[in-house]
């Protein structure tokens, strides 16, 4: 449920109304409303029953969503903080790789080649051989 609510609210009821369209069920673990789903020999959920646990899942995902949201500002907060103190310094460049990788491409290793080699991303690679250094 976590993972499906980090979308803003109207790509939520998007993807929920996909869902719904296709007949599949959204089952939460820790929604017992949406348990029902799962017994086979259960009759048509209730128009009442519907709404409710279509309440508890839109309540579930704006939850979880405000959660999200707060972790990622309190995230840009403490980064800030840490800025103006000359604390905070990025993700910082692994020199001993970029070395390797710079010293494969120059000896026209392919990407897949240095990728087995130093269990590095093509990412990385293509960023070491634009920075061309």
């Amino acid at each position: 449920m976590d993972r499906l609510t980090r979308l803003p609210y109207q790509q939520w009821q998007t993807l929920k109304s996909r869902i719904q369209d296709k007949g599949l069920t959204i089952v939460v673990i820790d929604q017992p409303m949406t348990h029902q789903a799962l017994a086979t020999n259960q009759p048509e959920l209730s128009a009442i029953q519907q709404a409710l646990t279509s309440f508890m899942l839109d309540l579930g995902a704006a939850m979880a969503r405000d959660d999200y949201e707060t972790r990622q500002k309190r995230q840009k907060q403490g980064i800030s903080k840490a800025k103006a103190e000359g604390k905070y310094k990025g993700k910082q460049i692994n020199a001993e790789l970029h070395k390797n990788i710079k010293r494969m491409l120059n000896a026209g290793l392919s990407y897949t080649d240095i990728q087995s080699a130093l269990s590095c991303s093509r990412a990385t690679i293509a960023k070491v051989k634009k920075l061309n250094y």
